[in-house]
């Protein structure tokens, strides 16, 4: 999808747009601006969006951890742990243990 594109599925609110746009943003663009997008749709009404937005959050720690936020992606795992749905904790429990691997990868390199 398109910048454009992204932008138009993520301002409709539909949550079948946004989780196919949060999908192909993780593979086009760059770690932040996931970052920004993740953590917006993070709080989504839908859990399908909460659920791939952790997911994604996850899979960006484990793969660009040099390039993110990781105190941030804890924080947000660590709530979404707390989710009402069980398939976003889910989630949000594999995406933890992303971005703890992820910080203790980081610090190992740092050293």
């Amino acid at each position: 999808m398109s910048r454009a594109d992204l932008e138009d599925a993520f301002a409709s609110g539909d949550g079948e747009k946004i989780g196919s746009a949060l999908l192909s943003a993780f593979y086009t663009q760059e770690p932040g601006q996931i970052e920004r997008w993740c953590l917006k749709f993070a709080s989504h009404q839908e859990p399908l969006v909460r659920q791939l937005a952790i997911e994604i959050l996850g899979n960006t720690a484990a793969l660009r951890r040099s390039e993110v936020d990781l105190v941030n992606y804890r924080k947000m795992a660590e709530q979404l742990c707390r989710d009402p749905d069980e398939g976003v904790r889910m989630a949000a429990r594999d995406a933890l243990d992303d971005v703890l691997r992820a910080t203790k990868l980081k610090e190992g390199t740092q050293s």
